[in-house]
């Protein structure tokens, strides 16, 4: 009988997911509020960069995960494997960052410091992979290790020290390394047996499978800002742009209902239990994506007072954020029932044709399309001398529209193979029930909000406000809801459980 319970992954990953933003929401406070927007702006383009370096990870661990789903223990294997995939992106990433530091005015020795955050992300995402494999909500264990690691260092490094860029990436490089510790400790059993030297020969023999899908992560966020800070020049637009991604950071915490579904597919034929975590993932998400909208300019002003004029930026990407929620599980559901991996002697033209290939094809085009349009976009714009804005706005749409395209390519490919339907009466519900109470909320906290005073009254008040919101969603849904009833059942349940 398998071992994963999806709701209960779900709801401990979740759980576990908003305290630790909550916790790297105060680290990021701390940072916008201490350093310069030119700042901000160079830890974002040193963020992109890592983003698709650290990609190079994935040559081992998406196949360990779906090794480990399956009963195989290669733990050891794929720790050897990444202490070599470390010294590659580490050499790569030296290599790029002389290049930025002569195109961009990001400073030579933040993009140095930087380069130690190479190795401690790839183990991170090594023992992630790990532990997805069986047990997927102990992820959000190491994720509350790093979020809550990072207010004492940030506190330290950037506030105290005064250290600036150098200070954050001291402060991640910490984080990173307790929550590796973290989750070497639940991963051990899985780091025993022989270092199994054919395995690591397929893994790198099929990396173009395992690495395919990146091309679109390299085509996407990391790049984009990259291409955006060498067209237009402005570090301070790409700050206005990371300061909108924190605030509907939000929305992602939503697909931690669905942490389990990947490897619980993997473990066999099971499907019955799709219909009932999409719905939930439908009620998690729409509250957090209203909420983003809601409050994003409150948000924006937490941060600090001069990204406020980024709302617009917020709304565009919240709902593009939802979207990817929902994209990033089909995707998942697709792979997941794929078992050409499964056959030793499945050969290349078979991997070619499988979902594990094909089900990238689309977002990768879709990525490729987005850089295009982005470039001629912006070229464009900055011959009529275009404001940061202007340019932010047009790529937050070119970026949407990608994203709903790429969502309905997904959707007819799915239900060939999965029995479910979108159950649009309680879905509606939570749109509406959502909408009335945080539009209502919004317009209170003009009243209550006094932006005129320090920043800790501030965010109680919004806390509070936005507490009130949650606890209304949650009880009315309820109450005319029987998915909501479900799954606030599910958590008693298990509340019930762990009492005992």
């Amino acid at each position: 009988m398998s071992g994963i319970r999806v709701t209960y992954s779900g709801l401990i990953s979740l759980s576990g997911g908003v305290i630790a933003v909550m916790a790297s929401m105060v680290f990021t406070v701390l940072v916008t509020r201490k350093l310069l927007p030119e700042e901000y702006g160079a830890w974002g383009v040193i963020s992109g960069v890592l983003m698709y370096v650290v990609l190079i990870g994935t040559i081992t661990s998406f196949w360990t995960t779906r090794e480990i789903s399956r009963g195989r223990y290669v733990g050891k294997t794929q720790m050897i494997g990444t202490s070599f995939l470390s010294v590659i992106g580490v050499i790569a990433y030296l290599l790029i960052s002389f290049f930025l530091g002569y195109q961009t005015e990001v400073k030579i020795e933040h993009l140095l410091l930087a380069s130690f955050l190479i190795p401690t992300s790839i183990f991170l995402g090594a023992l992630q992979a790990i532990n997805l494999g069986k047990h997927p909500q102990v992820i959000s264990y190491g994720n509350l290790a790093f979020g809550i690691s990072q207010i004492p260092n940030g506190i330290i490094f950037v506030y105290f020290l005064g250290m600036g860029v150098n200070g954050v990436i001291l402060s991640v490089i910490i984080s990173q390394i307790i929550s590796i510790l973290v989750l070497t400790f639940f991963a051990k059993d899985y780091l025993v047996g022989n270092f199994q030297y054919n395995i690591l020969k397929k893994w790198f023999s099929l990396s173009w499978i395992s690495l395919y899908p990146s091309i679109g992560m390299f085509l996407g966020p990391g790049l984009q800002i990259t291409i955006f800070t060498i067209i237009t020049g402005s570090l301070v637009g790409v700050a206005y742009w990371i300061a909108s991604i924190v605030v509907i950071s939000i929305i992602s915490l939503s697909s931690l209902m669905s942490t389990a579904v990947y490897p619980k597919l993997l473990e066999g034929n099971n499907k019955s239990f799709i219909q009932s975590n999409l719905t939930h993932l439908f009620f998690v998400g729409i509250l957090f994506t209203v909420i983003a909208i809601s409050f994003g300019k409150h948000a924006l002003f937490v941060l600090n007072p001069i990204y406020v004029d980024a709302y617009p930026i917020v709304i565009i990407l919240s709902v593009g954020g939802f979207l990817v929620v929902i994209i990033n599980l089909f995707k998942q559901m697709l792979t997941a029932v794929e078992t050409v991996d499964l056959n030793e002697k499945s050969t290349k033209s078979e991997y070619l044709k499988s979902k594990l290939f094909t089900v990238h094809t689309a977002q990768n085009i879709a990525s490729a399309i987005t850089l295009i349009l982005l470039v001629i976009g912006l070229v464009v714009l900055s011959k009529i001398n275009a404001t940061d804005l202007i340019y932010l706005e047009y790529w937050a749409f070119v970026s949407l529209v990608l994203e709903i395209s790429f969502f309905f390519y997904l959707y007819i490919r799915i239900k060939r193979i999965f029995d479910f339907k979108f159950e649009t009466v309680s879905i509606l519900k939570y749109i509406l029930v959502s909408a009335g109470i945080f539009g209502s909320l919004n317009y209170v906290s003009e009243i209550f909000l006094n932006y005129q005073s320090g920043i800790f009254d501030f965010v109680l008040i919004l806390v509070i406000i936005t507490s009130v919101g949650i606890f209304a969603y949650l009880l009315i849904n309820y109450l005319i809801d029987h998915r909501s009833r479900e799954l606030v059942n599910s958590i008693i349940t298990e509340l019930k459980h762990i009492s005992k």
